[in-house]
C-alpha cells in the first residue's frame, strides 16, 4: 500500500506529459518508464492527453473558466467522458511530445472516442474558445 519510486516517476510523467527531463538526460532515451506495460500507456492520457488534447485537466479548466467568465455552469457534456474507451489506435500526431510508436506510425493503447462524439468534442472546444475569446476581447 506504499507508493514505489516507479509510481512517483509515473505521477511526474503524467504532470509533464512526457518523459522526465532528468531521466532522459541520465538514460539518453526519450521513453516513459512509469508504466512499462504497453497496455497501460493510456493512463498517461487521462491527465495530459498528447494525442487529442481532451484530458480531465483541460475539461476541468475550460469548465471552470467558462463558469467564471459567463457566471454560469460550464457546458461540459459528461457523456463524452462516459463514451470514451481504451483501444489500440494509430496516432495522427507527430513530434517531440508523442511517443516513439506515434512517430513511427505504430499502434498503441490510447483513450479513444466513438465517431458519434466528434461533433460534441468539436463543439466543446469551439464553445470554450469562442467564449474565452469574447470575454478577453470585450
Amino acid at each position: 500500500d506504499v507508493l514505489t519510486s516507479r509510481d512517483f516517476i509515473f505521477i511526474k510523467e503524467c504532470i509533464f506529459g512526457k518523459p522526465i527531463p532528468d531521466v532522459v538526460e541520465k538514460s539518453g532515451r526519450r521513453v516513459l518508464i512509469g508504466r512499462l506495460d504497453p497496455k497501460k500507456e493510456w493512463l498517461y492520457d487521462i491527465v495530459a492527453n498528447r494525442h487529442n488534447g481532451l484530458d480531465v485537466d483541460k475539461v476541468d479548466y475550460l469548465a471552470r473558466d467558462e463558469r467564471r467568465s459567463l457566471a454560469q455552469a460550464g457546458k461540459t457534456n459528461a457523456q463524452i467522458l462516459y463514451d470514451a474507451l481504451v483501444a489500440q489506435a494509430k496516432c495522427s500526431s507527430r513530434g517531440p511530445t508523442c511517443c516513439a510508436k506515434c512517430n513511427n506510425g505504430g499502434y498503441h493503447y490510447m483513450i479513444c472516442y466513438p465517431e458519434k462524439c466528434v461533433p460534441e468534442v468539436m463543439g466543446f472546444f469551439s464553445f470554450s474558445f469562442r467564449h474565452a475569446f469574447q470575454s478577453v476581447s470585450t
